[in-house]
């Protein structure tokens, strides 16, 4: 004999029933909504990509350039993070350090010394070179610099440093980030010997365009940070906002931007993971 169903028993199958669609919806989701904070800020990327150099003299074919750009230390960068980046950058051996600016997030100016001391590990045979970023203010350049230098890395500002390797020789610039400096301008330039340029925001790349500049090497983008699909990055802090990440040709300039390794405000990427790049220079035509 068949008992009629009660309208509480409807509602108490119906209530069950949602719960269950709502634990295994929440469930299906969570990974996707913890992806960006727990997941993606945390996974490094080491990319590495061949570079051909023009004239390029014979000791420097296949010397690896290692760049690290935007650490941000703060709190939504902590310093293990860091730490761990600058490991995973002195395992691949590089002959050179390049550091593209942004070391703290603005008002953090007292985790620099830990930044700096963490850097010591940085011990390249053909030595390190940093500018600094739009965070990185000139009121705080002179120990910045003592810092660094310290640490074996030299930090220029709108200067060329030449590096010698049996004989021969290439040019390495240093050029100001033209947000956080009055004067940006690239240095006197010469096209006697082949040249990377270290800078900070890829904007800088204008006054790169018909230089002898073979390399320029940027940051300040983190690669957008949040790349929503269909829509690319809300936030872009660029005059040319199609730099956004990777290499680009520029007349015969390759300017390549880093996504860099820290976060801005908050501990957040998406499509944009925090990288390591390992530049290995070739001898070659820049075509």
């Amino acid at each position: 004999m068949s008992h009629p169903v009660s309208v509480v028993d409807k509602k108490k199958r119906s209530r069950r029933a949602f719960l269950k669609w709502a634990g295994l919806t929440t469930a299906a989701t969570a990974p996707v909504a913890l992806y960006p904070t727990l997941v993606e800020p945390s996974w490094i990327e080491v990319r590495k990509i061949n570079v051909p150099i023009p004239n390029l003299p014979a000791a420097f074919d296949g010397i690896a350039i290692a760049q690290l750009s935007d650490l941000h230390h703060s709190p939504a960068t902590p310093l293990r993070f860091i730490q761990n980046a600058i490991d995973i950058t002195r395992s691949l051996k590089p002959d050179l350090i390049a550091l593209t600016g942004d070391y703290v997030s603005w008002g953090d100016f007292d985790r620099f010394p830990p930044v700096l001391d963490a850097l010591k590990k940085l011990q390249p045979p053909l030595g390190g070179f940093a500018v600094r970023g739009n965070h990185d203010p000139p009121t705080v350049d002179d120990a910045v610099d003592e810092g660094l230098s310290q640490n074996g890395i030299r930090s220029l500002r709108n200067e060329i440093v030449t590096i010698t390797k049996n004989g021969s020789a290439i040019d390495v610039a240093g050029v100001c980030d033209r947000h956080a400096f009055a004067a940006w301008q690239a240095p006197n330039l010469s096209d006697d010997r082949p040249m990377l340029a270290l800078c900070h925001n890829p904007d800088v790349a204008d006054a790169l365009k018909g230089t002898p500049v073979d390399l320029a090497l940027a940051g300040h983008t983190h690669g957008g940070q949040v790349n929503l699909p269909f829509i690319g990055p809300p936030v872009l802090p660029l005059i040319h906002k199609e730099l956004v990440a990777g290499m680009y040709r520029i007349g015969k300039l390759r300017l390549y931007v880093n996504r860099g390794i820290g976060c801005l405000s908050f501990r957040v990427r998406f499509r944009s993971r925090p990288e390591i790049t390992l530049f290995t220079l070739r001898r070659g035509e820049n075509g």
